[in-house]
């Protein structure tokens, strides 16, 4: 079953904050329980759930390359669902 899971980034921390409103609390203990569950369960979070990048449209570039460093490229392979906001275009 898929969550949305909304990253956001205080402008004066270098982390990127996690808000799930439907988290279960064994997401964190799984992960971190060996080495072949980390890998299994990798893969389950980041392509089945949907990610959805929350900050101001001029953030989001800091907010995407926080979230993509952090995760490494192994997990951001997974990604199947990421949203991301466009500023409007004025005419």
């Amino acid at each position: 079953m898929a969550y949305p899971l909304y990253l956001f980034k205080d402008a004066h921390s270098p982390n990127v904050e996690l808000f799930v409103p439907e988290k279960r609390q064994q997401w964190p203990a799984l992960l971190f329980t060996n080495r072949q569950l980390n890998s299994k369960a990798s893969v389950i979070l980041y392509g089945s759930n949907y990610f959805t990048l929350v900050d101001t449209t001029s953030n989001q570039v800091n907010l995407l390359q926080a979230f993509l460093d952090g995760i490494r490229p192994g997990n951001a392979a997974h990604l199947s669902h990421l949203t991301i906001n466009f500023p409007a275009a004025e005419s």
